[in-house]
């Protein structure tokens, strides 16, 4: 805790710089949000063709409840 001129405790006074600019060493990724969403759309996608082909592939949820999944989070 800091204190203040008059030696009581400063509560408003700011974190210090290296808590709120974070690590210099860190840089931001080098992605393109287009890409990465059209990338998992068409995993979904072959997912969604996989489950068509080999419906007993689909674990737990059956043949029916995947390809739903798979379709609408395709479609989305």
């Amino acid at each position: 805790m800091t204190q203040g001129p008059d030696g009581a405790d400063d509560t408003s006074a700011s974190p210090p710089a290296a808590e709120t600019a974070g690590d210099p060493h860190l840089l931001p990724l080098d992605a393109d949000g287009v890409a990465v969403v059209t990338v998992g759309t068409a995993l979904w996608w072959v997912a969604f063709l996989v489950l068509l082909v080999w419906p007993d592939h689909a674990g737990h949820g059956g043949p029916r409840g995947w390809l739903a999944i798979t379709f609408a989070v395709g479609v989305l």
